[in-house]
């Protein structure tokens, strides 16, 4: 949790020194006057300070604030990203970033931060696979799963066929978001391998140890597949 948290300060110091660069907030359109200039600078002050301490939504409000005030404030578009990113929203992450870069493709900044919400959503998507593959185990259903999955392998589009099977479970033990990025990961190439991989992983535990227990296989085997 420390290590996060030094994480998100470090792109906060970073996006602080983005928004002050010239050329841009209250220079533009709405900012011309002086009453719009410190409605600016203050939206700026709360939404950073906001977001500083984690009031993800109060920092959502200030950073909407901004756009309003001048939609080409492109670091308020990058900090909104941030801010979906800490709430795991990555889909807004990456939609709100995206118009950043957009208006300033060349920005490597902006860049890092996609990379970033790109990279925790991988981790998203990790722990969801883990949660279905215990409960598969936990349910007393490996047999029967990995048949189905080998079954499926050599199709092209399995996707449906692995959310109908898992379905009167996932249903119960997922949030709606958590479906949507086991669904996700489902159109990775080797999905089914890892899935596999990983219930039979959590079904030699039980078999050695009589329980299941938190997964202490290395990251390197662990690894998410990723599209190709």
């Amino acid at each position: 949790m420390l290590r996060k948290n030094m994480r998100y300060k470090s792109f906060i110091i970073l996006i602080v020194g983005l928004l002050l660069l010239p050329g841009q907030g209250c220079k533009q359109q709405k900012g011309t006057d002086a009453e719009q200039a410190e409605e600016m600078i203050s939206a700026k002050t709360l939404g950073l300070a906001y977001l500083e301490e984690n009031k993800l939504e109060e920092a959502e409000v200030e950073f909407l604030k901004i756009i309003d005030l001048d939609e080409n404030e492109v670091m308020a578009y990058a900090n909104l990203g941030i801010v979906y990113l800490r709430m795991g929203k990555f889909e807004e992450a990456e939609e709100w970033l995206f118009k950043a870069i957009k208006m300033r493709p060349e920005d490597p900044d902006v860049r890092l931060i996609l990379a970033k919400v790109y990279e925790m959503g991988g981790e998203a998507q990790k722990a969801v696979v883990e949660k279905v593959c215990r409960e598969v185990v936990k349910r007393h259903m490996t047999t029967p799963a990995l048949i189905f999955l080998e079954s499926v392998r050599p199709l092209n589009y399995i996707g449906s066929q692995v959310m109908y099977f898992f379905q009167p479970f996932i249903s119960v033990i997922l949030t709606s978001e958590a479906y949507q990025h086991f669904a996700e990961f489902l159109e990775h190439r080797k999905s089914v391998d890892y899935l596999c991989q990983r219930i039979e992983h959590f079904e030699a535990q039980v078999s050695s140890k009589g329980e299941l227990k938190k997964p202490a296989t290395p990251e390197s085997e662990k690894r998410i597949p990723t599209k190709s």
